[in-house]
């Protein structure tokens, strides 16, 4: 039965490679066993290629005449995916932050407003309601940021 690969795995790579060249002949051209050259492309056995056992891979490959390096396009392209990722999350925590500015301004604005000794209670109820707004934008700002109740380890960390 043919084991399943995650996409965009070095393991995935590797059974790309062995289409062309066979286990066989990856092990030979990394001084390996097959078996232990199909371990190191099995995503159930620990252990992984080194960077010279990639590099070496990738260029049989291409010199057999495969298209690409399956193995650095793999991992080229999980980098990329990372850092766009990492990209995203930062605009949307930029968004958040945009978003607790506004809310919190128009809390700070409200809550003046119903300070007045003469403040009705359509004005409190709106500095109420402002005040939880801000809330719910400060909450989410947290989650963008994985903020949370510190736990004991992470106060001994910071001390």
């Amino acid at each position: 039965m043919t084991k399943l690969r995650p996409p965009l795995s070095f393991e995935q790579a590797m059974n790309r490679i062995a289409g062309l060249l066979g286990w066989d002949g990856m092990a030979g051209a990394l001084g390996l066993t097959e078996s232990a050259c199909r371990k190191k492309g099995d995503p159930d056995c620990p252990g992984s290629l080194s960077y010279e056992e990639a590099f070496t891979l990738d260029s049989a490959y291409a010199a057999a005449g495969g298209e690409g390096f399956p193995l650095h396009d793999a991992y080229a392209l999980r980098l990329s995916l990372s850092i766009e990722e990492r990209a995203a999350c930062e605009r949307d925590l930029v968004r958040a932050v945009g978003r607790v500015a506004k809310e919190t301004g128009e809390a700070v604005d409200a809550l003046l407003a119903a300070s007045d000794s003469r403040a009705d209670r359509y004005t409190r109820e709106t500095a109420t309601r402002e005040a939880e707004e801000a809330i719910q934008a400060l909450t989410g700002a947290v989650r963008r940021i994985g903020g949370g109740p510190i736990g004991l380890q992470d106060q001994e960390a910071a001390s």
